[in-house]
C-alpha cells in the first residue's frame, strides 16, 4: 500500500458570499418579530450574526418599518450594526461606533409592521462549497 499525505491531497473551494436571514416585520403583539418597546428584531432561525456585524436591510418589497415617532422609517439597502441579543434576536444601531459603545439603538415605531423583511451580510462570508481531492 502506497501511504499518501493528505494534508496535500484534499483541498478546500473556498468562497467569499453574503448570507440573508428573514423576519416576520408585525409587532411581536401581533405575533411578528419586532418588539418597539425592546426595539428588538427576533428572527424566523438563528440570525448567527456577530456582535457590530454590518448588515444590509432589505424591505422585500413591503414599506420600511416605523422608527421612533414620526415618518421616518429603516432605509432599503443601507447599512446597520448588530447588537446580538440571542441566537434569535437582535437590536439595530445606525453606526459601528453606536454598535460597540451600546447607545443610540435604533428605535421602532408603530408604523409600517408588516410583511417579510431581511438582514443580508456583507459579501464576505467564508463557505466551504466543495472538497477537491
Amino acid at each position: 500500500l502506497e501511504k499518501r499525505d493528505l494534508n496535500n491531497d484534499i483541498n478546500p473551494v473556498i468562497i467569499k458570499k453574503s448570507r440573508s436571514v428573514n423576519f416576520d416585520a408585525r409587532s411581536t403583539l401581533n405575533s411578528g418579530g419586532v418588539n418597539n418597546t425592546t426595539d428588538q428584531i427576533t428572527f424566523l432561525e438563528n440570525h448567527r450574526f456577530k456582535n457590530n456585524q454590518q448588515v444590509i436591510y432589505k424591505s422585500n418589497g413591503n414599506s420600511g418599518i416605523g422608527l421612533g415617532i414620526g415618518v421616518s422609517s429603516l432605509v432599503n439597502n443601507s447599512f446597520y450594526f448588530v447588537n446580538v441579543i440571542n441566537n434569535d434576536t437582535i437590536q439595530l444601531y445606525s453606526s459601528l461606533n453606536d454598535s460597540i459603545t451600546g447607545i443610540n439603538t435604533v428605535g421602532f415605531g408603530t408604523t409600517s409592521l408588516a410583511g417579510i423583511h431581511q438582514f443580508t451580510t456583507l459579501p464576505n462570508q467564508t463557505s466551504i462549497t466543495a472538497i477537491e481531492v
